[in-house]
């Protein structure tokens, strides 16, 4: 454990936490916490986990979260989660979410979704999800959602969606 941390006066607390932990068996839990704050007068708060686990029987489990987050001073909120889990028959549930959000005096509110995942049986359920929305004042809804998902049968189910919204001051709603 490695920790420096500044008293409020000088708006900085800062922390690195590194670890590894060897179980009984052998098997390894390992994880990495990388964290940077300021103080509310600095008007940014950073945090970055990395972390990396092993269960008992050797699968992996494996996340990394990336998290950067502005005061409302600031006016940005900013946060990006990835993800990748492996169960402990070897199958893959895969999941990828980014999101940025701007507080309402940037008018902005964005977001990304993407997720892929496979279930036991090794079919396959895909789905993606891409919205983009503006607050009121900028009068554009945008959203677009796109998914795919296979049946167990190995039948397909496809379903697009893509639609665009105005607000009333816009007067056109759209929907494809």
């Amino acid at each position: 454990m490695i920790s420096a941390i500044k008293s409020v006066t000088g708006t900085t607390l800062f922390a690195v936490m590194i670890y590894a932990i060897k179980s009984v068996t052998g098997t390894t839990l390992f994880a990495v916490m990388i964290y940077a704050i300021k103080s509310v007068t600095g008007t940014t708060l950073f945090a970055v986990m990395i972390y990396a686990i092993k269960s008992v029987t050797g699968t992996t489990l494996f996340a990394v979260m990336i998290s950067a987050i502005k005061s409302v001073t600031g006016t940005t909120l900013f946060a990006v989660m990835i993800s990748a889990i492996k169960s402990v028959t070897g199958t893959t549930l895969f999941a990828v979410m980014i999101s940025a959000i701007k507080s309402v005096t940037g008018a902005t509110m964005f977001a990304v979704m993407i997720s892929a995942i496979k279930s036991v049986t090794g079919t396959t359920l895909f789905a993606v999800m891409i919205s983009a929305i503006k607050s009121v004042t900028g009068t554009t809804l945008f959203a677009v959602m796109i998914s795919a998902i296979k049946s167990v049968t190995g039948t397909t189910l496809f379903a697009v969606m893509i639609y665009a919204i105005n607000s009333v001051a816009g007067t056109t709603m759209l929907p494809l």
